[in-house]
């Protein structure tokens, strides 16, 4: 369904408002429905679309949902080379950067390398699709 053209609040922005009943929704804070026979308990919007709803809108949680949030001032009261040493760890445990470094390629429809996903389309259980190398597209 589509999300309404001219919204009056930061819930009717939401792609899902129009078929949405969660109970606990992000960009409405406060607005708590505590039926437990709704079987909607949670949001399941992308947590992208809700941040940017929510900074849009100028939420105080910003879209993100209460673990999102208190995830996010822990990591704004960090000092920078505390996050610098972070990123650099996480990249270095990325497994995407660790085949990259090994001279695979990812195909970017599934978590396999490139060669695999050749030989698996050979055998006719993956249909072949276009992949992308080092130079683009082929």
């Amino acid at each position: 369904m589509a999300s309404n053209k001219n919204p009056k609040s930061a819930p009717e922005e939401c792609p899902r408002w129009d078929s949405c009943c969660s109970n606990n929704c992000p960009l409405a804070p406060g607005r708590y429905k505590t039926d437990p026979s709704d079987p909607m308990t949670k949001c399941g919007v992308a947590k992208s679309i809700r941040l940017r709803i929510g900074t849009k809108w100028k939420l105080p949680n910003q879209g993100l949902k209460s673990r999102e949030l208190s995830a996010r001032k822990r990591w704004d009261e960090l000092p920078e080379e505390v996050k610098a040493e972070r990123i650099v760890k996480l990249k270095k445990i990325s497994p995407i950067t660790r085949l990259s470094e090994k001279g695979y390629t990812i195909c970017p429809k599934k978590n396999i390398n490139r060669e695999t996903h050749k030989q698996n389309a050979k055998n006719s259980d993956l249909m072949p699709s276009i992949g992308v190398s080092e130079g683009g597209l082929e």
